[in-house]
């Protein structure tokens, strides 16, 4: 499955009948993906995180998403890194505006999403 089918898939609104600055209504965290070799990461895309269009959208139809805290070092996302830190840990970090197309490649080098 490609990113953007996933976004798709996971997109799921609150219960609350609030919205955000954007007039989009809040969203849940998705939940992690995981791949065949063990590798894991969450992915989002909504108004609030490092993402293109910075827009909460039903569609998936993102050009860039946030990656956080993957399970291990990966080098396909090291240049996204969001440096908190003078040297980050690559699994306790988040990626910003992160292409879809360098997603789908994280997820398909550990073997596709189970």
């Amino acid at each position: 499955m490609k990113i953007k089918e996933w976004l798709e898939k996971t997109y799921k609104e609150t219960n609350l009948d609030i919205k955000d600055m954007n007039g989009d209504k809040y969203t849940e965290t998705r939940p992690w993906i995981k791949c065949v070799d063990g590798f894991g990461m969450s992915v989002q895309a909504r108004s609030s995180a490092m993402c293109k269009p910075k827009r909460t959208m039903s569609d998936g139809d993102y050009t860039h998403v946030e990656i956080g805290f993957p399970t291990m070092k990966e080098e396909l996302i090291m240049e996204y890194i969001y440096n908190f830190f003078a040297e980050p840990d690559p699994t306790d970090a988040v990626y910003g505006y992160v292409p879809i197309e360098i997603v789908d490649q994280v997820i398909e080098k550990h073997g596709g999403m189970i």
